[in-house]
Parts: C-alpha cells; sequence; structure tokens
C-alpha cells in the first residue's frame, strides 16, 4: 500500500460515514447539543473502526514486504555463494598429460579441440583414431564435469528462485564464463539446451551453437570398440 493510497483511503473513512449520516439524518444544522453529541458519537464509532482495520493492514502488508525483502536477499546471497563457489572450483581446474601440465581455461580449450577434430565433419577420422582421442580427451572432460554440473545447477537455482531479477542474475553469471567454457557446456549439456533457453539466447548470441551441440550429439552416439 502506497501512501497516495493510504490518504485516498482515509479520507473516504471520513467522508462516507459523514455522507451516511446526512442522508438518513437530514434535517439541517440543529441547535441541540445531544444531536452533536450522537453524531460525534457515530463518527467516531465508525471511523475508529475502520482506521483500526487499516492499521491492521498496514502492519501485514509492512511484515509482508519485510519478508519479501529478506527473501529477496537470501536468493541472492546463495547465487553469488553459487558463483564464488564456481569460481574456486575453476582456480582447481588441472590435468597433466604426457608430461604436459594445463590448468584453467586451457583445459576447457584442449577438451573442444579434441572434440571438433574427432566428430567435425572434415576431416574423417577412423573409428580407431577416434577412439584413441576420446580416450585421451576423458582427463580433460573428467577435469571440467564438475564445473558444468555447477552452472548447471546455479542455472536451475536463478530459473526458479531468480523472480524479477533473473535476467540480472543471468548476466553476472555469463560474466564468469568464457567463450570456451560456454562452448564445453553446450558440448557437454547438449540435451539440456532448451531447459534454459534465456541462458541459449544470452550465452550464445555470437557462437555458433547449434555446431556444439552437433558434437555433442555425435559424442554421446559414439560406441567404444573393445
Amino acid at each position: 500500500m502506497t501512501f497516495k493510497t493510504a490518504i485516498y483511503l482515509s479520507s473516504a473513512c471520513i467522508v462516507i460515514p459523514f455522507v451516511a449520516y446526512l442522508t438518513n439524518f437530514s434535517g439541517g444544522v440543529s441547535p441541540q447539543t445531544s444531536d452533536w453529541a450522537n453524531f460525534g458519537s457515530f463518527l467516531g464509532g465508525i471511523i475508529s473502526s475502520i482506521f483500526s482495520f487499516l492499521s491492521f493492514i498496514m502492519v501485514l502488508l509492512i511484515y509482508y514486504n519485510s519478508q519479501l525483502e529478506k527473501s529477496e536477499k537470501e536468493i541472492e546471497d546463495r547465487i553469488f555463494k553459487y558463483i564464488e563457489l564456481l569460481n574456486s572450483n575453476f582456480n582447481k581446474i588441472r590435468v597433466s598429460f604426457n608430461s604436459q601440465t594445463t590448468i584453467g581455461n586451457d583445459v576447457f580449450s584442449r577438451f573442444n579441440g579434441a572434440v571438433f577434430k574427432a566428430f567435425s565433419d572434415a576431416p574423417q577420422l577412423s573409428n580407431s583414431e577416434i577412439q584413441g582421442l576420446m580416450l585421451q580427451n576423458s582427463f580433460f572432460k573428467n577435469s571440467i564435469i564438475e564445473y558444468i554440473d555447477l552452472v548447471v545447477v546455479i542455472l536451475n537455482y536463478i530459473d526458479k528462485k531468480g523472480g524479477t531479477k533473473k535476467e540480472d542474475f543471468l548476466t553476472i553469471l555469463l560474466s564468469q564464463l568464457s567463450e570456451q567454457q560456454k562452448a564445453s557446456f553446450a558440448i557437454l549439456k547438449h540435451n539440456q539446451l532448451l531447459d534454459f533457453f534465456d541462458f541459449k539466447q544470452k550465452a550464445f548470441l555470437d557462437t555458433p551453437v547449434d555446431a556444439y551441440i552437433k558434437l555433442g550429439e555425435k559424442m554421446s552416439a559414439f560406441k567404444f570398440e573393445n
């Protein structure tokens, strides 16, 4: 309830009983003090009851608004804690393979590059070559999958709890993701992108997301030979 609304309601509480009294007991201005006493008792009884009810409503609205603000603050804090955890997870991403150590965003880049090499339309690799490449790439996939899963958790939370600030929270999350990380997400979670339509629209605005989805589908469908 706004201040202006409260003024209107208060004015109505005064005017309506006054008009009702004059309509039913119209006889001009009375010189009798008893008539004025009755009029005062009538107005006082009606108005005090209405104002008491309005005061109760105001208290309820204030309580509701305070609880709503508290809930929104808790949701915002939770999202930022998730993002802190995401950044902490990113700092731990490290793969040691063939006497080489790859860290951070380079791990995503190596994973995406291997998937592209194995499953892009050209050049065509043999099944055994793809199998060898994917076995090597499993080190990189295992290193980044926890990070990607955490992105899904955050997206689900924003989608369910973001409310009117959903777009803002989504923008903040996207600011934490590099293009290589977004590509890895599209490859590994290609079957979930439709669940996060807003994310897809914003995250892959200038990125060939359909190509990544196609790579992800090919990788999921690939059968390893014994």
